[in-house]
């Protein structure tokens, strides 16, 4: 039995199962063979129902994905965050680069400052601890805009300007 039902083993989902010396045998394990197993003895006294077995199927990343904006505008908003999400069974250890070369960090999510340096290409990478296969994605971020000048900079520019406004008028 499989998941509490009858295993029907001349259909296509399970084509690759046969049963041989009272052992089931997958020759191709596929995603859709997880599930939990039984086995049922009968005899005269009527039938024997084994403990469950649980088969987990470990697989991918089978697609890796970036959510996030791909364009931000300097000052509408201080942080870009791009999510990373993979297919992948355990769970996707991601790690982030930069422009193809520099490791940013790990984890699935990564917190970009909008600012005109951090303009580039982002790829994940997406890696199964168990079947240890790899994946990875990029996306391109633009960022628009002008890089607000320093508040003393600012100032001083503004004093010179006003200095130099009121010595023409002399």
């Amino acid at each position: 039995m499989k998941d509490n039902r009858s295993l029907v083993l001349n259909n296509t989902l399970n084509s690759d199962i046969t049963i041989s010396n009272n052992s089931l045998h997958f020759s191709s394990v596929k995603v859709s063979n997880d599930g939990n197993y039984q086995c049922v003895a009968t005899n005269l006294f009527g039938p024997n129902t084994s403990p469950k077995y649980q088969l987990l199927v470990n697989y991918g990343p089978k697609s890796v994905n970036i959510s996030g904006p791909v364009s931000v505008v300097i000052g509408s908003v201080i942080t870009a965050t791009l999510k990373c999400s993979a297919d992948s069974r355990p769970t996707s250890e991601y790690g982030w680069k930069f422009n193809n070369q520099s490791v940013l960090g790990t984890g699935p999510m990564m917190s970009v400052i909008a600012s005109l340096e951090n303009a580039g290409d982002y790829t994940c990478v997406a890696k199964n601890p168990v079947t240890n296969i790899s994946m990875s994605k990029t996306i391109s971020l633009d960022v628009t805009g002008h890089s607000p000048a320093p508040p003393f900079q600012s100032r001083v520019g503004l004093i010179l300007t006003a200095l130099l406004a009121l010595s023409l008028c002399i």
